[in-house]
């Protein structure tokens, strides 16, 4: 699998993932929709510089974009920081 949103939460995309597998065809849609906001939020901007900024946000990494990429604008920035909150993943 690949998956944007396992660099954020990766293990409630692993236990998506075995639920899946396993045969937990709810537990896995249980996970799915609570990771849905994050995943639109990772994809607010072309890829991979929301998950990257979310990694620096967190302190995980220095959000280093090399070119053509660029920073966020401001407005998305703020965007994703409320999701990010809400999912208690920054202060």
């Amino acid at each position: 699998m690949i998956s944007v949103v396992a660099n954020i939460m990766p293990k409630e995309t692993h236990s998506l993932v075995a639920n899946f597998l396993e045969g937990n065809a709810e537990e896995a849609k249980r996970l799915q929709l609570y990771l849905y906001e994050l995943i639109k939020a990772l994809f607010i901007e072309t890829n991979p510089i929301p998950v990257k900024t979310s990694l620096g946000f967190m302190g995980l990494i220095e959000p280093y974009l090399r070119l053509p990429l660029y920073r966020m604008s401001d407005i998305n920035e703020e965007k994703l920081k409320v999701v990010l909150r809400e999912y208690k993943l920054i202060k």
